[in-house]
């Protein structure tokens, strides 16, 4: 079975193993990730670093991780403006 390299656009699980070899692999086709699955990554990296329990328990640590998953639903050319707000708003322990 051919499988054709030309696409125009291409929708996947945000997954950055993938997304590196979607770009190598279909030059100039627009690549979205599913909302969904970016919110369960960020998730998973707040569990990884040992938030989870705060993330639960505390509503300003839970907002403050819900901001940075919104971020995605920004237009681009404001994302990292806001993020870099929202990280200099952030509680001392999620900077850690």
């Amino acid at each position: 079975v051919k499988i054709s390299s030309y696409a125009d656009a291409i929708m996947s699980d945000f997954e950055p193993a993938l997304i590196t070899v979607i770009a190598a692999e279909f030059v100039g086709a627009t690549h979205s990730s599913c909302y969904f699955h970016f919110t369960q990554t960020v998730y998973r990296a707040i569990q990884r670093v040992g938030l989870s329990t705060s993330y639960n328990n505390d509503n300003d640590i839970k907002h403050s991780c819900r901001k940075l998953m919104a971020l995605a639903l920004l237009p681009g050319p404001i994302i990292k403006d806001t993020y870099d707000e929202l990280l200099a708003a952030m509680s001392i322990e999620i900077k850690k």
